[in-house]
């Protein structure tokens, strides 16, 4: 299909051509890719680290949900957590190593850096797959 477009106007056509693009097919494909990222994430992080558990509650309250913002409503794009619910504190301790109450450090666990890096894998090949790469 031609269509015939004024010189002058050429600027404003095709600003209003990308961003109908970006509303259109960009925005709903990166909420995909946002929400498959976290939910890889998840699963990760459900399987376990390389801790030792002694009553797999921790790995169970591993959740997802949306972050809701005023700045991303208004670019049109959503924003994805994953969390532990009800094992919170432990999250930090574990990643980081603490002190222990008998003198000296607790060894780290590195659990989640592994699991956001997955995260990120999976939204780019989503991506990729979706928008072309």
């Amino acid at each position: 299909m031609r269509v015939r477009i004024d010189q002058d106007k050429l600027s404003d056509t095709a600003r209003e051509e990308l961003a109908k693009w970006q509303k259109d097919t960009c925005n709903p494909a990166l909420n995909k890719a946002y929400k498959a990222g976290a939910e890889e994430a998840k699963r990760v992080l459900r399987k376990g680290g390389p801790y030792k558990e002694h009553t797999g509650k921790y790995t169970k309250d591993w959740s997802t949900t949306e972050r809701k913002s005023i700045g991303r409503k208004m670019a049109g794009t959503e924003s994805y957590s994953t969390y532990n619910r009800n094992h919170y504190q432990l999250t930090h301790l574990l990643q980081n190593g603490h002190a222990s109450r008998n003198g000296g450090r607790v060894r780290a666990y590195p659990h989640i850096d592994k699991a956001e890096e997955k995260a990120e894998q999976a939204a780019l090949k989503y991506l990729e797959d979706n928008l072309g790469g």
